[in-house]
């Protein structure tokens, strides 16, 4: 019995174990993201004039806006996911703008706008 125990240790140490590493709280993860508005204008990334330029956060540490937080807990390596966020997981009420060269606010991100990213998950570390 001993023996087998033992051959299967050593298969599962080679072969690599079944289990997935996933993001959990805590955890560092570089990601690549698009963020768009309601309107479907791209507002924030990762992608560079040249090229991919992964983020690193720390997961569930308010790195990022509610919903993008959310929804990474679990992801996996090489796994990507296109959600919608409500406001109440992003900007709510206030929304984000800049005042124009008039001094009037000009909305990036609507009040109440619902927002569409895309994540994809590049590495996990567990901290």
């Amino acid at each position: 019995m001993i023996k087998y125990l033992a051959i299967v240790v050593v298969f599962l140490l080679t072969v690599g174990c079944t289990e997935t590493l996933t993001v959990h709280a805590g955890d560092e993860v570089m990601l690549l993201f698009e963020l768009k508005n309601g309107s479907g204008a791209r507002i924030d990334n990762s992608m560079q004039p040249q090229g991919q330029l992964p983020l690193r956060i720390i997961a569930g540490k308010g790195y990022l806006i509610k919903g993008m937080d959310k929804l990474i807990i679990g992801m996996k390596v090489s796994e990507t996911k296109t959600q919608k966020i409500m406001p109440e997981d992003a900007y709510g009420k206030s929304g984000v703008f800049y005042l124009d060269e008039n001094g009037k606010d000009k909305y990036v991100i609507s009040p109440d706008d619902t927002l569409t990213v895309k994540i994809e998950v590049l590495k996990i570390k567990r901290m």
